[in-house]
């Protein structure tokens, strides 16, 4: 857990002191999203156990023979068919920490262009048609478990019993909401991390970085996730301190897509992915530092 900023966890302790007035009842039914809570878990549960089986059948097919292309597909099936568990009641983005990462990773998939990857021919001999499948394959894998702890850690462990227990008006503060904003900021900073680790190498000779997917698949991908994480530090309890960071990110999110947006040709794209994944390991490393700038 990354230690926080002193003024943050005072705030929180504040709020952690609040006494004379009893949490809400779990079977009111009254939580976040509506339903019961053991509804909710169950839901949870069943979601992770969906990603856990794909993302098994993903290692298989590459153990088996080298099929990459085979698990790309199972990964993004695997997170439709996770969609596709009726919920016990109204799912969004704000009730279910779970559902938002599932929804991310199908919309990565698509901006990736996994369905339209797995339909086609590869030639066997290609090294660059190996280094894309392979970072995509690398990075997907990696997402589906990070999918499964968000299920475990955050989820069922915390912003459920939250949501059921104390999120109503005149509730008390929710003992562990620092252990709680803490996973959760960690989990979005991670998904940044693991993106530039995956898809951009550094050529040291020349301090380029080179990206292992398209270039424009990289930029798509990399300004989705900016405003996403950005959107998540804003949604943090800690906002306060995070909020020049999550304006950096929208920012950078609106900078990549202007350039995609007016892009006609590829003369500017090494220099353009090299300020744009500079500044994104910038600010995830002033994240980590508790630095603005």
């Amino acid at each position: 857990m990354r230690i926080l900023r002193k003024n943050v966890f005072l705030v929180c302790l504040l709020a952690c002191f609040t006494t004379g007035v009893k949490p809400c009842l779990a079977e009111s039914g009254s939580g976040i999203g509506g339903g019961t809570i053991d509804s909710r878990i169950s839901w949870c549960d069943e979601i992770a156990l969906v990603i856990e089986d794909s993302t098994e059948e993903a290692q298989q097919l590459i153990g088996r023979n080298n099929d990459y292309r085979g698990a790309l597909e199972e990964f993004y099936l695997g997170f439709i068919d996770a969609l596709r568990v009726p919920p016990q009641a109204t799912l969004s983005a704000s009730s279910s920490l779970t559902y938002r990462a599932v929804s991310r990773g199908v919309e990565l998939a698509q901006i990736f262009g996994i369905p339209e990857i797995v339909e086609r021919t590869y030639d066997a001999d290609n090294y660059q048609q190996y280094v894309e499948l392979t970072s995509l394959v690398r990075f997907m894998n990696w997402y589906s478990k990070s999918i499964v702890r968000v299920a475990a850690r955050i989820d069922r462990e915390h912003f459920i019993p939250y949501g059921y227990s104390y999120s109503c008006p005149g509730c008390n503060a929710y003992p562990n909401m620092i252990e709680l904003q803490s996973l959760f900021v960690d989990t979005s900073i991670d998904l940044l991390e693991d993106f530039n680790l995956s898809f951009i190498s550094l050529k040291t000779s020349r301090d380029t970085f080179i990206p292992a997917i398209r270039v424009d698949l990289y930029l798509t991908a990399l300004a989705f996730l900016s405003e996403e994480v950005g959107k998540d530090l804003e949604e943090s309890i800690f906002n306060n301190a995070y909020s020049c960071h999550s304006r950096r990110l929208e920012r950078l999110a609106r900078k990549v897509n202007r350039y995609l947006l007016e892009r006609t040709d590829t003369s500017l794209d090494s220099v353009t992915l090299n300020q744009y994944t500079l500044k994104i390991n910038q600010i995830v490393g002033n994240i980590k530092d508790e630095t603005c700038y």
